[in-house]
């Protein structure tokens, strides 16, 4: 199994860093930016740029027999071996967002992300070890989320904070080019719309520049339906590591 881009943890933990900093240093948490204040109660839009990964894996797989009323119905596919390769899973991904911070510590923020396509390519053999096509499919996957935020802010202009909740998430597979589908795995593999809600969490430090602009560095995690895209309904692990601008609408 390939090494994932960052260990997955636990989404309550990314609320741990800001209570520990609150704890540890609660006289410098006045949210107080370097230039001029900004409201503790604001509007925001903002937008993230950096690269991203699919939590992929190899795999290899047979056709299983399939029967109906005892009689086999793919005898001329049962038996057939697929070995799923992947070929990208690391490129570009981006996120907008818009959201609303209620006072200095607490927000709420809706988002929409974007990932670059992720490649499979993939071989199917006879039982006895022909070759019998060789094909290339594509990964689409997109996600709107709602989080609930919260901050840690400081007298100098910088801030920690974390991000929890719900993603919905569309994962789209097709062809990249036409094929013949030969057995029920190749089509799952090969082309599918896949749908789901998510759970979805970030942690990030920022920094204001002035009252109404700040920039900030942002890790984000979306936890998939698994890493195996043979056999059903999938949508893989998907991470964000971006840097964003934020406007304060004050």
């Amino acid at each position: 199994m390939k090494q994932k881009f960052f260990s997955i943890f636990p989404l309550s933990f990314l609320f741990l860093i800001p209570m520990v900093a609150y704890g540890a240093y609660p006289h410098m948490m006045e949210p107080a930016s370097p230039v001029a204040p900004t409201p503790s109660s604001y509007l925001y839009v903002g937008g993230e740029f950096g690269f991203g990964r699919l939590n992929l894996i190899d795999q290899f797989k047979t056709e299983p027999g399939i029967t109906e009323n005892g009689v086999l119905v793919n005898s001329r596919t049962a038996g057939n071996r697929m070995w799923l390769k992947t070929r990208s899973q690391v490129g570009t991904a981006g996120r907008f967002n818009i959201g609303f911070n209620g006072n200095s510590y607490l927000g709420l923020e809706l988002g929409a992300n974007a990932w670059e396509e992720g490649k499979f390519r993939w071989n199917i053999y006879a039982p006895g070890g022909v070759l019998l096509m060789q094909g290339t499919s594509i990964q689409r996957n997109y996600a709107v989320d709602l989080l609930a935020k919260v901050s840690v802010p400081f007298h100098s202009g910088w801030l920690v904070y974390g991000k929890v909740g719900p993603a919905y998430v569309w994962s789209l597979t097709n062809f990249k080019k036409a094929v013949t589908v030969l057995t029920p795995i190749i089509y799952r593999t090969a082309q599918g719309n896949y749908q789901a809600f998510r759970p979805e969490g970030a942690l990030g430090v920022g920094y204001a520049v002035d009252r109404n602009w700040s920039l900030h560095l942002q890790y984000q995690y979306i936890i998939g339906t698994g890493e195996h895209p043979l056999g059903g309904d999938f949508i893989p692990g998907m991470q964000q590591f971006t840097l964003g601008v934020q406007y304060n609408v004050v």
